[in-house]
This record gives C-alpha cells, structure tokens and sequence, in this order.
C-alpha cells in the first residue's frame, strides 16, 4: 500500500501495512536515534572511480526506520537493551552531482547553504570553520550509547586509507543532561522541546501526560517526507536535512542574563532567562507560569499552550521578541486571519535533531562558563528548506518586525547583515507580569549579539534505503534504474 502523507500521528510498528515503508526509511527522522554520543563525518568523494564510491556507500549499515523503532520498544522494555551503532547517510547537491544521479529539485539545496547567505543573513564563509567551508559530498553520522565503540566503528568503516572518500571534518557530538537527566543546550536551557509527534505510541502518550486544549503537536509526515528521487519503488521517501554548528559564548550570555534581572524587581530576577528564551531553564513555559515547575511532579514538560490570550502588550506574558515564540508563534501570526495562522504556522515547523559539543571538556560543569569552543550541532528535517528552515529564519527569527513592530529580531539566533546597525539602534521590550497581574516594561538596552556564532553548516539530503542499495549495482545498470525513476517522478 501506498502511505498516507497527509494523516498525522499514524506511525505504528503494529501496523504490519507499514513495514516496508519503515524498512525503506532512514532512522533518525521520525524519532531521534537517543545515542549519547555522535561523530559527524563530513566526506568528499574520490572523483576517479566514482562507481567504487557508490559500491562503498551501498555497503554501508544504514540504520533503517523500523530498526530504531523496533529498538525503541524493546528499550521500553528492557532499560538495559543497548541497541548499538545507529548508521545515517545524508547528501549534499555537490553530492548527487559527483554520482551522478537524481537529485532533489529544491532551489535552496542545490544552491547549497553557502550560497544562501542573503536570505540567511550569516556570517561570510570564509570566517567559517576549516573543513565546513570545503567541498562536502556527504555526511556520515553514526551514534552509539558507547563512545568507545564508536570510535572502533568508525575505523572499520572508514580506514586511514580509503581509496573512495575524504574525511574533510570529523565533529562530534554528546548528550548533555541537566541534574533531573532531561537534556540540556550549553546555556542549561532544557533543549528539544516542541517537537512535531508523528508516532502514535509518541502521541497517545503525549495526551496522557500533558493534554490537549490549546496545541496540538501531531504532524501529518508531509512535513517531513518527500518522494526520493533516486528510485521507482513505492513507499520510498527521504527529506531535506540542514546542518549547522552554533558556537555559545556562555559566559557574555549569562553577564546579559544577569544584568537582565537585576532590572527586574527582586522577586522577579529569576524570570530575566525566561524573558530571553521563553521557558525557564527546565522548560516550563513563562506563558503557563511565573516560576519554575515542582520537578517532583515531574511528568513531562508543560507545551499545552499558545500565544492566542497574548496578542497585545497589555496581555503577553511570553515576550513578542522571546526565542520560543519567534521561532514557533504557534496560533498568533498578525498577518494572518485567526482560523488560518496556527495551520499556517505549523506548516513551518521543522524536526529537530540537535546534539550539543564540547571541545574544551566543560563535562557538563554548567559552572563553569566558557567563551567558546561548546555549542549546539543544529540539525533538522523537514520537506521543503526554502518553506520551513529558511522561512523560520528569514521571516521570523531575522526579522525584527515580526510578530509585530518594534519587537526586535531573535536574541539567540537572530542574524543581520549589518549586526553593528541593528543591535546599536534597537532595545527589547522585556516586558513580564507580576503574579497579581501588575505590568511591568523596561525598554532594555541590553542585547545577545555575539552569545550564538555559526561555525558553518550546509544542506543536505536523507535518500531513502533502496535508492542507496541500488548504487551498488554497475554503473551503466544503475543510470538506467535512475532514468527509469526520473520517468516516473515526471
């Protein structure tokens, strides 16, 4: 049977119709693969015997769909089931073009993320990180609850001397978890939450611990899967990946944090955070409540909320300018009617897949704030970059005048072309209520430019299983596979 993109929530494992679907699908897409420890390869390819470089990469173990889930349950019933080496390959349009295959039409992905600085607003590419401003063919990811395991994988894989690929970066990865075990960014942030659920297991357990009345987080897999090029089968999808690394100042975060609060009231200061992120630091949403959740209640992190009662400066409690609503403004978008935004909106959403790095072994001492060298790998999917990733970003995140004027662009991962223009004539309206409801503004001059600096990144593409398996078979047989698929998908 064909699947159904359009229905959310609809993955089971007990759906036996579903299976091969699953089998064709990487992992990591519906679900995130829960290893503690990544390393991102970033590979060129060996252009003189092109045919040995797609048999190397047909080789590979890629780590299926219906493996992770089908981990992911023996997991939940066993807590020491250790479900091993988790294998992802992704590729770049440079990528498609060296094999010399079908490659995904979208603009944005064959321009390559480099190209898209005018719409991104990011740094030039020559203050980016060696290695990431090289050609990049592929990427590589493999995760495993062992780092030492890993790191063996890594050299059976890939050996000193292989004759198809070039490591061009190696980049690692690492869970880090806050006192409670919930996983935490460099900032103690509490990171990953609001994520589309396209799982059923995911979401009738979503419901029962959280409920529903105001946001729905169900997402039809149209936001993340689109048909794979590579191949004529049926059920066969892959999506767009985007890969950024984002270096944290933590320590000039925290000064600004600090100097945040001790302009609030005194019993207000441990609000300043919450004012610049949206959540206090173990995610409870400053909508929902002024003050830190009881952990000993702890089921899961409150997301039952929307923007809907907070419309205008006299309502809002979650600031217009915070980083959970610039980049999510779930059901409030000014420029649409009210019956459209929140459709509208979650049609953007993009599924995160992030892991945090650590170069300079912090350890997780979150009391020790370094300058630099510790950040977020940000990775997402999603099915379209120019509507999703680069939409958020450029018509969201940059722009100081959404959601409505004056309200500055994102602290965290907002971008100007000219940051010294931006920053220097634009203040926060840091603006919060006192639990009897008493408003407070202070127009702050305080800003975040420089706490978040990309390191690099590039676009990406996730093929489905079988169009990877099939380039190991000849070269003149496998361009005839792929002008079959390229019929097909006209």
């Amino acid at each position: 049977m064909a699947i159904d993109l359009k229905s959310p929530a609809i993955v089971a494992l007990e759906l036996p119709e579903q299976t091969p679907f699953l089998n064709n699908l990487q992992a990591n897409i519906l679900k995130h693969h829960g290893r503690e420890h990544a390393l991102h390869l970033f590979l060129r390819f060996h252009g003189h015997d092109i045919p040995a470089v797609k048999k190397w990469l047909a080789d590979l173990p890629i780590t299926s769909a219906f493996q992770q889930l089908e981990d992911s349950q023996k997991r939940h019933m066993d807590k020491k089931h250790d479900g091993g080496l988790v294998t992802l390959l992704l590729l770049s349009a440079k990528g498609y073009d060296m094999l010399d295959i079908p490659s995904p039409k979208s603009v944005a992905f064959k321009n390559g993320m480099a190209k898209r600085q005018n719409i991104l607003q990011d740094p030039p590419v020559y203050a980016w990180e060696d290695g990431y401003n090289d050609e990049i063919h592929a990427l590589l990811i493999l995760a495993d609850t062992s780092k030492s395991r890993l790191k063996v994988k890594v050299n059976e894989l890939i050996p000193e001397k292989t004759p198809v690929v070039t490591v061009v970066k190696e980049q690692w990865g690492e869970i880090l978890e806050n006192e409670h075990g919930i996983g935490i960014e460099h900032n103690g942030y509490v990171d990953g939450v609001s994520q589309p659920i396209y799982l059923q297991n995911e979401y009738q357990e979503y419901v029962n611990n959280t409920g529903i009345t105001k946001w729905d987080p169900a997402a039809p897999l149209s936001l993340v899967l689109v048909d794979d090029p590579g191949t004529a089968l049926e059920d066969c999808f892959g999506s767009y990946f985007v890969f950024r690394k984002l270096d944290q100042n933590v320590k000039k975060f925290k000064e600004q944090e600090a100097q945040i609060g001790n302009m609030l009231p005194g019993n207000m200061k441990e609000m300043a955070g919450a004012l610049v992120v949206g959540r206090f630091e173990d995610g409870t949403p400053i909508s929902l409540q002024n003050t830190e959740m009881d952990l000993e209640e702890f089921k899961k992190i409150p997301n039952d909320f929307d923007y809907s009662n907070e419309t205008n400066i006299s309502t809002v409690k979650c600031p217009f300018h915070a980083h959970i609503r610039k980049s999510n403004p779930r059901a409030h978008n000014p420029n649409l009617p009210p019956a459209e935004a929140e459709n509208f909106n979650k049609s953007r959403r993009i599924t995160r897949r992030g892991i945090p790095y650590d170069e300079i072994c912090r350890n997780g001492n979150l009391a020790f704030h370094p300058e630099g060298g510790v950040g977020l790998l940000f990775m997402a999917y999603q099915a379209s970059i120019e509507d999703q990733f680069e939409f958020i970003q450029h018509n969201w995140v940059n722009d100081p005048s959404f959601p409505v004027p004056d309200t500055g662009n994102d602290p965290l991962l907002g971008q100007e072309l000219n940051p010294a223009h931006l920053w220097e004539n634009q203040n926060h309206n840091w603006r919060t209520t006192q639990a009897k409801g008493t408003a407070l503004s202070v127009d702050c001059p305080i800003h975040f430019k420089d706490t978040i600096t990309l390191k690099g990144g590039e676009y990406f593409f996730a093929p489905s299983i079988p169009t990877i398996k099939s380039w190991e078979i000849g070269y003149a047989d496998n361009r005839k596979s792929n002008d079959a698929a390229s019929k097909k998908k006209k």
